[in-house]
């Protein structure tokens, strides 16, 4: 008897919550959220508000926060003897969340057993949360000078932006860009928008992107979604020379360079770091375009390969203004074949810059030389012993290159010197001289 009176009650129970699932709103009357902001990114502190139906003997508000979804359960008794339903409302701050699409459940959880399964989602809603940690702001040019003009380069990964509007107040740059998406998807990001910031003075900007929603939202009700610093320099260099292009390592060379402003220099060698320490001496007279004449001598050097770095100058103490390497050949570059015959090369190159080719002998009788690196060769000079065959040293030199070259072999047991000339401009000749020396 006891066991027939235990599934008389329990179909009771199942009857009235049937009663209770019944009365619940349908999707006409749907679940309601609230986002602030109202269009997240995953850099966002997010707070969402959700309003649902619940009973009058609900117990509260359960909330559980996935990676992508958000559940809200009314906590209710298999039975409530009250009738009605009211709309609830739970606040919850869920702080960074993970790009992408999230959905929002909301229904009931029960206490305690009632034969089926302890939650029942009703509705189901959701928000998109966008990228915004992938907003990517870079200037053009990338490292500007004072009164050049700046583009900033916005590439979003989340909507795209129209309609700037930027405000320069003393070192921060505001801009305002309106959202983009539609009310469908919109095509595949990456999406590149252009601002031009225009001529700034040189200093240390912070740049602040906010996205607005509609055109006439002022900033407060805007959100940011990225920032970065724009550092613009007072000095701007041109063009930078090393004469001779590759000394030797007993003979100082000189370094030229122009600047927009006067500097005061201060070199320093740090193993294979030639570092030029650089300090605007006066910032009222630079100009809009390099014209300042630097000069700097140094050396002799150790051979090897040397990076000259020109440092300063800019907002920070260490804004790289150039780059530029420079080889320093042994004091004695001048390879000898054949135990007796020194080989030596001078080139001069289009634009008037002028060196000794740094030569390597590669066996006996054969050498090498580089004009401009280390490693890319430009001429091959072979000496031959032709004594035998018709009483001469034979010189035979093949060029890869349409610099001027000029060729000098000496003889070290006589004194003997034979020269050769390729002019600028022209292929260098193959050299095939049987009659170069004596024997």
């Amino acid at each position: 008897m006891r066991h027939v009176r235990c599934r008389v009650v329990r179909f009771v129970v199942f009857a009235i919550v049937g009663v209770i699932l019944s009365t619940v709103p349908t999707a006409a009357q749907d679940l309601q959220i609230a986002l602030f902001p109202n269009a997240p990114s995953n850099v966002d502190q997010t707070r969402i508000d959700a309003s649902f139906w619940v009973t009058a003997c609900s117990n509260g508000i359960e909330v559980e926060v996935f990676e992508d979804r958000i559940d809200f359960w009314s906590v209710e008794p298999c039975v409530c003897p009250l009738s009605g339903l009211f709309r609830r409302n739970k606040e919850v701050e869920l702080g960074e969340l993970s790009a992408g699409f999230i959905e929002v459940r909301a229904g009931y959880r029960n206490v305690e057993p009632c034969g089926g399964p302890p939650d029942n989602p009703i509705w189901s809603s959701g928000f998109t949360v966008d990228n915004g940690s992938q907003v990517e702001l870079t200037s053009d040019p990338a490292l500007p000078t004072a009164g050049e003009s700046i583009e900033l380069i916005i590439d979003s990964f989340g909507c795209p932006l129209d309609d700037f509007e930027v405000t320069v107040e003393g070192d921060r740059i505001e801009i305002l860009g309106v959202d983009g998406c539609p009310v469908v998807l919109p095509p595949p990001p990456p999406y590149t928008s252009v601002v031009t910031l225009g001529a700034l003075d040189s200093g240390t900007y912070v740049i602040e992107l906010f996205r607005r929603f509609a055109p006439d939202d002022p900033l407060e009700e805007s959100e940011m979604i990225a920032r970065r610093l724009l550092e613009v320099s007072a000095l701007s260099i041109g063009s930078v020379e090393i004469v001779p292009a590759m000394p030797r390592s007993d003979e100082p060379f000189v370094l030229t360079f122009l600047s927009s402003c006067p500097l005061v220099t201060s070199p320093v060698i740090e193993g294979s770091i030639f570092r030029i320490d650089v300090e605007i001496a006066d910032t009222a007279a630079c100009t809009a375009q390099p014209s300042y004449v630097n000069s700097i001598t140094s050396g002799p050097l150790a051979a090897g390969r040397y990076f000259v770095l020109g440092i300063g100058g800019g907002p920070t103490e260490n804004d790289r203004l150039f780059v530029e390497a420079v080889t320093i050949t042994p004091a004695d570059e001048r390879p000898t074949v054949g135990d007796r015959f020194q080989i030596e090369a001078v080139w001069q190159a289009f634009d008037g810059t002028s060196g000794r080719a740094l030569g390597s002998a590669i066996n006996d009788d054969t050498a090498g030389f580089f004009f401009f690196s280390d490693d890319n060769l430009e001429l091959l000079v072979k000496v031959l012993d032709g004594c035998d065959d018709n009483g001469h040293y034979w010189v035979f030199a093949s060029g890869l290159t349409t610099v001027e070259v000029t060729l000098i072999v000496t003889d070290t047991e006589t004194g003997e010197v034979w020269t050769h000339t390729n002019p600028l401009g022209a292929p260098f000749d193959l050299i095939n001289d049987l009659t170069a020396f004596s024997c």
